[in-house]
């Protein structure tokens, strides 16, 4: 699954926020890494964010050959987020 950044406003950002919480809440690394990535492909991600999805591509023990994996590390790389305190 991968969203296009210009139909991301602030309904968008919100919703994805929620499906971030849901998924914490359901320990469904996989949707978590989905929803991060979705927000930091946006143009305007914040440091906070990029360093949330370093946090679950580190993370990552299963997955890590598939296309959203690669994409979040390219990201991450890109940017480099530092990591949370």
């Amino acid at each position: 699954m991968q969203f296009s950044s210009e139909n991301f406003g602030p309904e968008a950002i919100e919703l994805m926020g929620k499906a971030l919480t849901e998924a914490r809440t359901q320990e469904a690394t996989w949707l978590e890494l989905l929803a991060h990535l979705a927000l930091c492909e946006r143009g305007d991600a914040t440091v906070v964010e990029m360093a949330a999805l370093r946090e679950v591509v580190e993370g990552l023990t299963e997955g890590l050959d598939m296309p959203a994996v690669a994409r979040a590390r390219a990201l991450v790389s890109r940017r480099r987020a530092p990591a949370l305190a």
